[in-house]
């Protein structure tokens, strides 16, 4: 049985081209930077092709600030095309139940925008004559 997600399903969460090339260029240079420093580290890809770079031994975390490749954590064009979507897409149902918006990360970690709104007494739900 298959885990994960499926990489046809990515829509358009993908990566174009480019954007993978370019962020899988700094995420190699960051794997390089942290084995020079006997650390452990691989790239690993999701399916909508974004890589990141994955360690495994880092007590501390001196190698990852040494080496962190700061682009790796921007969203890309496709990306901020597409999560602003759904953030759109998702602003109606959260104003129905009285919650901000949100704004969504590459990997759809989520905070909301602003605090959450009161819900409206029964009152003023309540048609008046």
């Amino acid at each position: 049985m298959a885990t994960g997600i499926d990489p046809r399903s990515v829509g358009p969460y993908r990566l174009a081209t480019a954007e993978k090339t370019a962020l899988r260029k700094h995420a190699d240079q960051a794997v390089r930077c942290l084995r020079a420093q006997a650390v452990i580290a691989h790239v690993t890809v999701a399916p909508g092709r974004r890589p990141s770079v994955s360690v495994a031994n880092d007590p501390g975390g001196q190698g990852a600030r040494a080496c962190h490749a700061p682009v790796l954590d921007r969203l890309t064009a496709t990306e901020q095309a597409a999560l602003k979507t759904l953030e759109k897409l998702t602003a109606p149902c959260l104003r129905r139940r009285h919650l901000s918006p949100i704004t969504l990360s590459h990997d759809f970690t989520w905070r909301f925008t602003a605090p959450a709104t009161s819900a409206p007494t029964p009152e003023a739900r309540s048609p008046t004559a």
